[in-house]
Formats: structure tokens, sequence, C-alpha cells
């Protein structure tokens, strides 16, 4: 081998080769794994640099780190280029011809632990890479030019955690402009107790409106952020050069805190210390029934915060689900500023229309933790025909199929030209992809056990290998008829390793989600028929999120509307450029015209449990509404109204928001103190509730306190007592079952709220 190796370098000396050095700034070679984890194949690599080579140029590439260690060394040829006039983020595709041994090693450690592959490394076949492990070693990487170093995130004293860049380069290497530098390692110390986080705690009005106002999809799965430049939206890129960023926040084995594709790319080994689909449950209490049902679907654990929401504890620390959600904005800013070179503090947020009050506001208080001002909360159906008809002069009534990672959104828009009209609306808020992966995780399981009789569900680790192949896979068959699920060594038995190893094809798929399929389609009947509409006065359909690209999505309302959904809108960044068109327009009189409605009715709880409306479902936002109330007994110095959200008669199948008090009621007979209380919702369907007192004229603004509990809701609206409750299966059973759960096992919204909310305090089921 040394012999051959010393000859190929001889043959290549008389080449015009181009050495290219790059010092990180970084001395863990973990880090370098992790964070070229996404360039790397079996047989090249893509090189983030504005300095572009011809095709066929032989390359010469060192990566040192920053304690002058070098880490990866071998020769290569370009071929592929990434123009930036072209490309978000331009760089070369480099075959490899020679790596020496230890970055060989270093390589195959990489595509062992890979879990995600940027669509920017070349695709190659099979070719041969010669040893230079003989070689002379090259000389060191000079010292990194200066890039205007910011502060790296901290967590709680002086210790610095990495920003997830790419990596700073020397010589004819520069990274694409995309922030700040990482920050040097400190050593590894003890994880602390309490973690400060890089989130603002001001108020808003310390946040300078400076800057343009970006666009942003606070996804389930994946978040993405845009901007209209040239009166054109254009997503702006990741670090990494995706479009989209991991909604999962993590804090690895040293106490770093990692956000989007650090975090993702760690999952598989560190599934208890990273948050995924934190948006399905951020503005929801603890304590709620649904809360409590799917919280140990989470290979992460869910606390019950000081103020009784429901929150997470990772590496030994207590979260609230509005600072995950956050650090997730947070990171979404930072890559804007990068990009735009400006300070980015504003920003219109997307939510599913079927989101409640709570969970608006919930992202309200996100959006000022990560130092925004949020000029918007606009509905994510909404959102994407702002995407589909923007500059098209369009005249058309379209309903908007928004199927993400974990909800699913129908609304129903009347266009016309420049104004947008929301005519209906309608939703769940669990349901989505993770719901399709559940299902072939379970076939996957149970096959599994038929085949071993080994349960893997209680093998966090094992659970997050499953999870990461089934979400491939599925995504395979929207492309292929069949694709073949391999994990190596899942397990053992006796001594010897086992595998999963399955063929699976579209039609078994089919069939296990068909019901979720069918249930989408209910929830847009439901829609339609909400202001007497047919599906065929619909003029198109538009598909949102990544799992629409299911053929059996299309063929299905392709069959219920008379005719093939509209294809033109990306599905993973409709959402994000239509915020970024909506921001856009706040500066420009009368480019666009909004008219949404209220997703769900706003009414209050009766004695007995009856729910009384205030505010209809489907009304046109803002609005406003009042009705009067008075003490019923002498004396009186409290009032309290509890509030709920849903389209049930009875406030058990309706959504709790909240219980507004009036206190020090000046003490009278019976009915002689009066309150006009009001119920104002503006454009983003946020709830604001006043009470006038008839007798001095005073108004003054309730505060929802959601701290009551199903038995406090219980007393408190004279309900008769629940019967005893029978035990509830946990959500993730002790066996495998041979059946997949129907849809019911996942609650779901019914009428607007969520199925069984408060059912045991009448006791029904």
């Amino acid at each position: 081998m040394k012999k051959s190796a010393t000859s190929y370098r001889r043959a290549r000396v008389s080449e015009e080769r181009i050495s290219i050095k790059i010092r990180l700034k970084y001395s863990d070679v973990s880090l370098f794994q992790r964070r070229f984890s996404p360039y790397m194949s079996q047989y090249g690599m893509f090189l983030p640099t504005r300095h572009l080579k011809n095709k066929g140029t032989p390359l010469f590439f060192e990566f040192f780190l920053a304690n002058n260690q070098r880490v990866f060394y071998g020769e290569g040829t370009v071929v592929q280029l990434y123009p930036p006039d072209r490309y978000p983020t331009a760089g070369l595709g480099i075959r490899f011809t020679a790596l020496d041994q230890r970055s060989q090693q270093l390589l195959m450690e990489i595509l062992a632990q890979q879990t995600q592959r940027s669509d920017l490394v070349p695709k190659l076949s099979p070719g041969v890479i010669q040893d230079l492990s003989d070689a002379a070693p090259a000389t060191q990487a000079p010292p990194p030019t200066a890039t205007g170093r910011q502060p790296a995130r901290a967590t709680a004293g002086t210790s610095k955690v990495p920003t997830q860049q790419p990596v700073a380069s020397s010589n004819t290497a520069q990274p694409w402009n995309v922030g700040k530098p990482n920050a040097p390692e400190t050593p590894a110390t003890p994880p602390p107790a309490a973690k400060e986080l890089p989130l603002f705690y001001g108020k808003e009005s310390e946040i300078e409106e400076t800057g343009p106002i970006i666009g942003i999809d606070l996804g389930t799965t994946n978040s993405c952020c845009a901007i209209v430049e040239g009166n054109k939206p254009h997503v702006i890129p990741s670090r990494y050069g995706y479009n989209t960023i991991p909604s999962i926040v993590a804090y690895d084995e040293r106490g770093n805190l990692l956000i989007g594709h650090p975090a993702k790319s760690q999952m598989m080994l560190n599934p208890h210390n990273t948050v995924y689909g934190s948006k399905r449950l951020v503005g929801r209490k603890y304590h709620s029934p649904i809360v409590q049902i799917i919280k140990n679907r989470f290979l992460y654990e869910i606390i019950e915060t000081e103020k009784g929401d429901s929150g997470v504890r990772i590496d030994q620390s207590n979260f609230t689900l509005q600072e995950v959600s956050a650090l997730i904005l947070t990171e979404i800013k930072e890559i804007a500023q990068s990009y735009l070179e400006q300070p980015i503090n504003r920003a219109v947020i997307s939510v599913p229309a079927y989101y409640n009050d709570n969970q608006r506001q919930a992202v309200r208080e996100a959006g000022l933790l990560a130092g925004l001002k949020v000029e918007r909360i606009v509905n994510e159906p909404t959102a994407a025909a702002l995407a589909y008809g923007f500059g098209r002069s369009l005249n058309q009534k379209l309903l908007v199929y928004d199927l993400g990672g974990g909800t699913f959104d129908a609304s129903v828009l009347q266009i016309h030209k420049d104004v947008y009209e929301v005519i209906s609306t309608g939703g769940n808020t669990f349901l989505g992809g993770v719901d399709f992966d559940s299902r072939l995780i379970d076939y996957v399981l149970d096959r599994f056990y038929e085949e071993h009789q080994i349960n893997l569900r209680h093998d966090a680790v094992k659970m997050q290998r499953i999870k990461d192949a089934v979400e491939k896979a599925k995504c395979d068959l929207s492309h292929e008829v069949k694709t073949d699920l391999i994990i190596p060594y899942i397990d053992l038995k006796d001594g010897v390793p086992l595998d999963i190893n399955l063929t699976l094809d579209r039609e078994v798929l089919n069939s296990l989600v068909q019901d979720l399929v069918e249930e989408t389609v209910r929830v847009c009947d439901a829609v339609l028929s909400a202001q007497n509409l047919k599906p065929q006065e619909i003029d198109e359909v538009i598909l949102v999120g990544g799992q629409t690209r299911m053929p059996l999505i299309h063929q299905r309302l392709t069959d219920h509307f008379g005719k093939p959904p509209h294809r033109n809108v990306h599905p993973d960044e409709a959402v994000a450029l239509g915020t970024a068109i909506l921001a856009y327009s706040f500066g420009q009189s009368g480019l666009i015209k909004l008219v949404d409605v209220l997703a769900m009715s706003i009414g209050i709880g009766l004695p007995g449990g009856r729910f009384k409306v205030i505010a209809p479902r489907n009304h046109k936002l803002p609005f406003e509404k009042s009705y009067t109330i008075s003490t019923t007994r002498d004396d009186q110095t409290e009032l309290e109204i509890v509030v709920f959200q849903g389209e049930s008669s009875n406030v058990a199948d309706n959504e709790y928001l909240g219980t507004m008090k009036l206190q020090n009621i000046q003490k009278a007979p019976r009915g002689k103190a009066k309150f006009d209380i009001t119920f104002h919702l503006n454009n983003e369907c946020i709830l604001k509730i006043t009470a006038k007192d008839l007798q001095t004229g005073l108004v003054k603004e309730l505060v929802l306190s959601t701290r009551d509990t199903p038995e406090d809701l219980r007393q408190k609206l004279e309900m008769p007592a629940p019967a005893p409750a029978e035990a509830v299966p946990p959500p993730i059973p002790t066996q495998p079952t041979s059946h997949i759960p129907p849809i019911e096992d996942t609650p779901a919204p019914s009428g607007g709220g969520v199925l069984g909310w408060i059912k045991k305090l009448l006791g029904r089921r």
C-alpha cells in the first residue's frame, strides 16, 4: 500500500493542484463529525465556498482543529459547481481520490452516525480512493482571519456553547455568509442545575423597530423563514444550506446547547435530552387530559411548570415550551441577520388555524423571548394562500389542505385580486405526519415482536433508530412502490445480533393510514358544509405540508374534489413565503387586504356544564360583543366567569381557556351590581376581555387564569360528580399489539375541542 500510495502521489506532482487549508474554531473531533456529517458521502463531499474552481480541478484539502491538530486530510477532484447566483449555498462538489487512514476511519464513523445528508452532496458512483498515510505532513494552516466575532450562546456562569456554524476557512476556501463563527470550546464541566438561556426577558417596548420584517413558519417538525426582496419572496437558507431548520432543541453530553440540525444529528444517541414536536404541547396546561394522555409518547420528560403549563426537563433543568420555541426562533433570527447583514427585530409568525387563544398567546410570548416584536400572528392556511395568489390577480375559491408534521388545517378562501377573504376554517391539532409515522412504527415493532418475542418500545435509543428509519422509508414510498427498511443490530438474543429487515410497499402503508387520510377529508367536508359549500364549488385545492407528498392523499383528494390538487406551491416553504409576503405588505399601503375568521367559537360555561357562545365560529375578525351579568346573591363581592372554546353545547367537549374573576364588587342587594362583559378578538384571533361597572362606569381588563383543575371546574359549574373512571391504558403498551390503534387513540379535536376534555367531570366516556 505504501508503494502504490507513493507512486500515486508522485504521478500527481506534475498536475496543477489547488491547496485548501481550513482551520476550525473548535478543538473537538466529535463537533467536526456532527457539523460535517450532512456534507459527507462515502465517495465525496460538499465544500461550502464562494471561490469556485472549474470542473476537473484537482484539489488538496486539510482540516485543522483550533489546537492545530489535522483532523481530515486528502485529495479530490471538483465534479460539481454550486454558483451563488443559482444556489442559496455556494460551493464545490468534490470526489475523493485519496485519504489518509485516519481520515478514512473518521469518514466511516461519520457515515455510521449520519441521520441526514444535504442535497448538495454530489451523487457519485463507487470509485477507488487511494491511501495517503505515508505522505509527509502538510504545512500548518495559517491563523484564521478576523471575521467580526460575536459572543456565542452561553449557559449558566461563563461556559460558552457552540452556535452551530459552518467552518471558518482560510486560503482559497471561504465560508458563505451565514453568521457568527463558533466560539472556542471550553473544558467540559458538570451540567448545572439551572441554565441561563440566550433569550430576551424584557418588554416588547424595549425592542427597536429597525430592519426588515421576516416571515417565519414555526413548524412541528421543521421551521422555515423567508423575506421579500425585489418584490419576490424567497426562503432564507439555514447555516447548512437547507431551506428548513429542524424544530429541535437539545443539550449534548457536555452541556452545550444545540438547535436545529446539530440537535437532530445527535437525537439517536441522546433522546432524553432532545426536545422535538413541542409545538403540539405549547400553550397547554400540564393537567389537561390531552397532555396526560400523550406525555408518555415523547422520549424526553414532560413536566409541570410553576404556572401549571406543560414544560420539559432536559439536562437536569426545567424549561417552558415557550422557551423551547423561543430558542428555535432565536436560531432563525440569527440566521436571518447573518444572511441579510442587518439587525432583525420584527417578524410575522404563522400558527395552525385551529390553535386556541392560549396557544396563540404562547407563540407571541415565544417571539418576545426571542427578542422579536411579533407584528402579526397569521393562520398557516391563510399564509399558504398568500404564497399561491400573490401578484397573480386571481378570482378563485380555494381550499388549502395543510397537513404538516403535527397538525392539520383546512381553510376555504375567496381570492379576488389582492383581497384574500377566509370563508371557513377548521382542523385537528393532533393529526400530522408524526401520526403517519406512528402507524408504521407500530407495524415494524409488531412484526419484530412476532418474530423474536422482544419488545423494543421501552428503549429510547432503539426507538429513535426505528423512528429515523421509518420516517425515511415513509418518504421513500412517496416516490417508490417498494422500499427496504434495514436497521442492523437492533438487539441481541442468546448472544446473536438481531436486525430489522423488512420490505415495505406502498399498499401496506396506505392500509395503515387510510383512516387518517379519511379524517382529513372529513374535516374538509365540515369546513365546506359550515358555509353550505360543495366540493365541486372549489376552484383549486392547494397542498401544504410535507405529508401531502403522499400519493394516497393526492388520489383521495382528486376523487373527492373531482380535480387533481394544485402542485405548484412548495409544500415545505409555502407558509413561510406567505408570512414574508404579509410582512412585506405592512410597508406597502393597499398591497394586500386580508380578512380572516374565528376558527372555533368562544363562550362561557353555565351551571350544569352548558356552553353559551359569545363569539361564533367563522365570524369575521376583528370581533367585539358584549353581554350583561349581575350578582346572584346579596352582598356578593366576587364573580367568576369560565371561558371555553369549541362547538359543543357541553363544556365537556370544548377547550378550557381560563377563568376570569371580577373582584372587590361593592356590596349591594342581589342583582343590583351589573357589569357589561365584552369579548374583543383582534385580527390575530387574540382574545381580550373587559368588564364595565354599569354603576361607576369604570372599565378594567380581565385576566384569564388557567390554574383551575378539572375538579375546580366541576365545582364552579355545579356539575354532577363523575362516576369512577375505568383505567386508561398507557399510550405505549408494555407489549406490542397485533392491531394498529384507531385514530381515537390519538385524541383529536371534536367540535372545536379535544375529545374527552373534562368528560370525567360528567362521568361520560
